[in-house]
C-alpha cells in the first residue's frame, strides 16, 4: 500500500511540475510556388490563432526576413541563382509574450542562369560604351557610359530581364526581347542594340 502512494505522490508531483506556459508548436505546412533564379514565392497553411508569421531566410543578403501578419504568402528577390536557400516560418500568437505555436521550414534552391549569357557584352556606338558584365550566380554590372551599376539578372525563353539595384536592393527593372546569332557571340536586344561578346 505504501508503495503505492508513493507512485501516486511521484506521478502527480511530475505532472504538476510541468509548466503551462509550455505549448505545443504545429507544424506549418509550407510549399513553394514560383521559382526562378533570381528568386521565389512560397505559400503556407494559416494557423487558426496565429497573430503574425515571423519569416526568415538564410542566407539572408538583402536583410529580406520580416514579420507578416494576415498572409499566407511571401515572395524573395534578389536572389542567387543556382543556390538553395532555407525558410524558416513561426507563427506567434501574442507580440507581447513571443508566444510561438507553430513553425515550419523548406529547403529552396534557385534555377540556374541561361549559360549562354554568362560573360561581358559590350555595344560600341561612335563615343558611347554600353556593356553588361554578367555572373553564373545571376549578378553582375551594368555599364553605360563609364557609369557602373550592380545588378541582377534572368532569361527566359525570349526575355531578358535585370534589376539596377540600389544599396539596400530596390531598384528598377528592365526587360527585352533578346536573339543571338548562330555562335552566340552576338547579343541582340530588342532587335536594335548589337553586343559583342568579348
Amino acid at each position: 500500500m505504501r508503495k503505492l502512494i508513493l507512485a501516486l505522490v511521484i506521478s502527480t508531483f511530475l505532472v504538476s511540475g510541468c509548466s503551462d506556459d509550455e505549448t505545443t508548436r504545429v507544424n506549418i505546412e509550407i510549399s513553394e510556388d514560383v521559382v526562378a533564379s533570381n528568386g521565389f514565392t512560397i505559400n503556407w497553411e494559416p494557423l487558426e490563432d496565429a497573430l503574425y508569421y515571423d519569416v526568415m531566410i538564410t542566407p539572408d543578403v538583402w536583410e529580406q526576413s520580416t514579420m507578416v501578419s494576415n498572409e499566407t504568402s511571401i515572395t524573395f528577390d534578389n536572389l542567387l541563382a543556382d543556390t538553395e536557400y532555407t525558410v524558416l516560418i513561426e507563427a506567434g500568437s501574442s507580440l507581447e509574450q513571443e508566444t510561438i505555436i507553430g513553425e515550419g521550414s523548406i529547403n529552396i534552391t534557385t534555377e540556374a542562369v541561361r549559360q549562354e549569357f554568362v560573360g561581358t557584352w559590350e555595344y560600341n556606338y561612335s563615343t558611347l560604351v554600353e556593356s553588361y558584365v554578367l555572373n553564373g550566380d545571376g549578378t553582375g554590372k551594368y555599364i553605360y557610359d563609364g557609369d557602373e551599376s550592380d545588378i541582377i539578372w534572368s532569361a527566359g525563353a525570349s526575355e531578358f530581364a535585370f534589376k539596377l539595384l540600389n544599396e539596400n536592393g530596390g531598384g528598377f527593372y528592365y526587360y527585352y526581347e533578346y536573339s543571338f546569332n548562330s555562335d552566340n557571340t552576338i547579343l541582340t536586344l530588342d532587335g536594335t542594340n548589337y553586343f559583342l561578346q568579348e
